[in-house]
């Protein structure tokens, strides 16, 4: 049933479901998926809300979502929530029925809201034996039972001993200057499959290359390595020159490391900051070098998706007319966006017990570790860039604030918020930017930094194959991992054997997350998104045909 909290609080009555009535009910009770176009025809539609409301339900899915099933963390799980949609609606607000790509999608969503409630077992309980004293009737029983569920849930819930406490074994291998082109040929999980031992054994092992492969430790070696890589470097080498810079369709996937390195800093270059700013060239050079040394050899999360990044999020700076401050700032966020990413996502981390996850209290692991990462590179003497008799305390705390919370803003699991947020703007609400209100530039921030990191898919087809096959390589080596840990594997990540799995997978990104948000920011004057979303297009109608073709 649906929990309206003010009504709630109110005293007012809550619709509740009990387990194996309704279509929730039935999909709790049953551990499957249920599809329908027509809810009301279905055996067991519950319709009291209906009627009560006047609400007309017609096409519907409903999806289990897993948990402990005692409400104590290390359980054996079962199902403790159902995420219900209703009424799907086409371009012209018609009521159509549910499609694969949006149960795929959905499922994914589930398996995300099933890792927040892994770590808010404690408010849920207190919520649910609540809610079950004070709908029982007023006596001296049911007082004594608020008491005692009310003393429970005060207490900390041990959350420590969930099972599996192990992660993944990650090897840390540095990147050379040679060409990109084998590396973006040949997925990585090919030679990084690892020989899981026992969880005890595996924590000892994952604690150690933590400890050796996190950007956390010797950085002032890895700052030396790279002084001086990016002189005698002619910018002539790097396809397209200097008006890679002005083009959206720019393709990194061709450099090498030391030409992403030597990319970055000549786009500080032509945006004026160096001068402007009176950034030291050594310095700067040393932070970009340190930070791209720091991305680990993954599949899709690395050095080059760093530079692709930064070279988007220019191409929307050069039409924004943001100042050289926030865009010192979001540049430098860019660059380190997803430094010592370790090609899984949140909720591995959180599912996996990793130190990451116990460092962060299990909240935006990777995107807080990624800001963490980079403000501590930053620190370093020989690569503060913020070491600038141009930069006030006021400006530097404003530049590490824009770079953190452009990190920050590349969070998947805050997408639908923003995308909330930015279709509420009107068409001009980024113009004349310079004289904007600090909530608005910090709006234009987040735009920036989303749009650019989720900008893989908008580039030419052949490219964005490439860059696709790369996120399903990481995807097959998180649900190889899963599987070896006795983990639930991420249920999107299940089944991606063949070409039309997967292109059933990318087909569902592209159309229902990628093309609304670049419709939503395709409508502001300041960019023109044309060539974007042409080759959005392409892409989507390539996924489109392969996934249909017969397996």
């Amino acid at each position: 049933g649906v929990l309206n909290e003010k009504k709630h609080t109110s005293g007012a009555d809550v619709f509740r479901l009990n387990f194996g009535l309704g279509l929730a009910g039935k999909c709790a009770e049953t551990n499957k998926v249920i599809v329908t176009g027509d809810a009301t025809l279905e055996k067991g539609w519950f319709q009291k809300n209906d009627q009560e409301t006047g609400f007309r339900t017609r096409s519907m899915v409903s999806i289990p979502i897993m948990g402990p099933a005692s409400g104590s963390q290390g359980e054996e799980e079962a199902v403790v929530a159902v995420l219900q949609v209703i009424n799907k609606q086409d371009m012209e607000n018609n009521v159509v029925a549910f499609a694969d790509e949006d149960v795929v999608i959905l499922k994914n969503y589930a398996s995300k809201v099933g890792s927040v409630l892994r770590t808010k077992l404690q408010d849920f309980v207190k919520q649910k034996l609540e809610m079950d004293v004070e709908h029982q009737p007023k006596d001296s029983t049911s007082r004594t039972m608020l008491s005692i569920a009310k003393e429970y849930t005060s207490k900390k819930i041990d959350i420590s001993n969930i099972k599996h406490n192990a992660m993944r074994k990650l090897s840390e291998r540095m990147f050379s200057s040679n060409s990109s082109r084998a590396l973006m040929a040949k997925p990585l999980t090919e030679d990084i499959e690892e020989d899981l031992s026992p969880a005890t054994e595996m924590r000892k092992v994952a604690e150690s290359d933590y400890r050796r492969s996190s950007t956390l430790t010797g950085l002032d070696n890895r700052s030396r390595m790279f002084v001086g890589s990016l002189e005698g470097l002619n910018m002539s080498d790097l396809e397209g020159g200097v008006g890679a810079v002005s083009a959206w369709a720019f393709n990194v996937i061709d450099l090498s490391p030391l030409q992403c390195e030597a990319y970055v800093y000549f786009l500080f270059e032509q945006f004026g900051l160096v001068e402007s700013l009176k950034l030291n060239n050594q310095k700067t050079s040393n932070f970009i070098g340190t930070v791209l040394n720091s991305y680990r050899k993954v599949d899709y999360h690395n050095v080059y998706h760093a530079t692709q990044v930064v070279h988007q999020t220019g191409w929307m700076l050069l039409r924004s007319g943001v100042d050289d401050v926030r865009s010192l700032g979001l540049l430098l966020g860019s660059l380190s966006h997803d430094v010592d990413h370790p090609g899984n996502n949140n909720a591995f981390e959180v599912a996996s017990e990793s130190e990451l996850a116990i460092l962060y209290s299990y909240d935006r692991v990777l995107e807080r570790h990624h800001s963490s990462t980079a403000l501590r590179i930053l620190s370093k003497t020989h690569c503060n860039v913020l070491e600038s008799e141009a930069f006030g305390a006021e400006d530097i705390r404003k530049v590490k604030m824009v770079m953190v919370n452009a990190i920050l803003a590349t969070d998947m699991n805050i997408h639908t918020s923003l995308l909330a947020d930015v279709d509420a703007l009107p068409r001009e609400a980024f113009e004349n930017i310079e004289a904007a209100s600090t909530n608005k530039l910090d709006a234009l921030m987040s735009t920036i930094i989303h749009t650019a990191d989720l900008s893989t898919n908008c580039l030419a087809l052949e490219t964005a194959k490439i860059w696709g096959q790369r996120c399903i390589s990481e995807f097959k080596h998180q649900a190889s991992i899963e599987k070896k840990m006795g983990l639930p594997v991420t249920p999107f990540m299940a089944q991606l054997e063949s070409e039309q799995d997967q292109a059933k997978t990318q087909y569902g990104f592209c159309a229902f997350v990628i093309r609304p948000w670049f419709t939503a920011i395709s409508k502001f004057t300041i960019f023109d998104m044309n060539e974007a979303m042409t080759n959005l297009g392409q892409v989507i109608r390539y996924y489109d045909e392969l996934r249909q073709q017969p397996n």
